[in-house]
């Protein structure tokens, strides 16, 4: 469950410009329904069974994440327009470069977190065989996608295949998807 957080916090990334936003109102709440769903939480004392574990794991995969792309927080931008001028406009960092760039660190980094953070504050609960099976339930009861998320999936691949190309720079081009926002 620790990687799939850090996979869901990777994923969503590049698409929430706000780390905030998303390790506390999207990944957060996913985060305590799994530890009341252990019956894991401060109240009871019973946080040691997985919730503790599972929390470090949501703290710490939240600013691996928001390294790894521009996009991820809100100063990244704002690092790469600072580069530029820093630079006279020789250096220019693209949302590509960004990433490949922070790949290999950011990768690793986010594939050891959990496990050293499995050995410093190690879960009560080790083993879930019935994740799968329940998971599967609750992506059935979803249902097929809806026609806005196939709008914003959408959207998601225009500004990754097509963002660098547009007429304007990605600081400015953010800026306004926030205006709209």
């Amino acid at each position: 469950m620790a990687y799939s957080i850090a996979f869901c916090e990777t994923i969503l990334a590049p698409v929430t410009p706000s780390n905030t936003a998303r390790a506390g109102a999207i990944i957060n709440p996913i985060v305590q329904a799994i530890s009341r769903s252990f019956k894991s939480t401060l109240e009871d004392g019973t946080q040691n069974k997985i919730g503790t574990y599972l929390s470090l794991v949501n703290f710490q995969a939240n600013p691996i994440s928001s390294a790894m792309f521009i996009t991820a927080t809100a100063p990244n931008p704002l690092v790469v327009d600072l580069v530029a001028q820093a630079t006279n406009l020789e250096v220019h960092l693209t949302w590509g470069q960004w990433a490949l760039g922070m790949f290999l660190p950011s990768i690793a980094a986010m594939l050891l977190m959990p496990l050293v953070i499995y050995f410093l504050s190690p879960p009560e609960i080790k083993s879930t065989p019935n994740a799968k099976i329940f998971a599967k339930g609750k992506l059935e009861e979803l249902g097929a996608m809806k026609g806005g998320e196939k709008i914003m999936l959408g959207f998601l691949y225009c500004f990754c295949f097509y963002g660098q190309g547009l007429w304007v720079n990605l600081p400015l081009l953010w800026d306004l998807g926030k205006f709209l926002l």
